[in-house]
């Protein structure tokens, strides 16, 4: 997503950051391709996770590679991405959140430490308010 935010950087102009929306559109971006990878890996592991492995029981998966196999002989394409819609807003969600946290702290550290400045000043008030200082 490097290259979406490298595009709207340029459309925006040298000095200018990005606006909420392209944040967002970097971030979800970000967030979807990620999932549209991971999605299918964290249901198999979720299903091998959960087979019976009581005693005397047969495993319905024999390893990773038989339950791929298994589910998309069963399911198809579609059945490896079961239940995806939830995670991909989920990622998109953290995405969004990470990259504008980075993009803050990249491009306004100064504005990062008067931020941090002022919390460690409430925690010191509290502090202070709570032992009676």
């Amino acid at each position: 997503m490097e290259q979406l935010k490298a595009a709207f950087k340029r459309s925006n102009g040298p000095d200018q950051g990005l606006t909420w929306t392209q944040h967002f559109l970097c971030g979800a971006g970000a967030g979807i391709a990620n999932s549209v990878v991971s999605g299918p890996v964290e249901h198999i592991r979720s299903r091998l996770q959960v087979q019976s492995g009581s005693k005397g029981a047969a495993l319905e998966y024999n390893g990773t590679v038989d339950a791929v196999r298994k589910v998309y002989q069963r399911h198809g394409l579609s059945g490896l991405y079961k239940g995806q819609n939830i995670t991909l807003i989920r990622y998109a969600r953290h995405a969004v959140r990470s990259m504008q946290r980075v993009d803050l702290m990249l491009m306004h550290p100064a504005r990062l430490v008067t931020i941090g400045a002022r919390l460690a000043q409430r925690i010191l008030g509290l502090w202070q308010l709570l032992l009676g200082v």
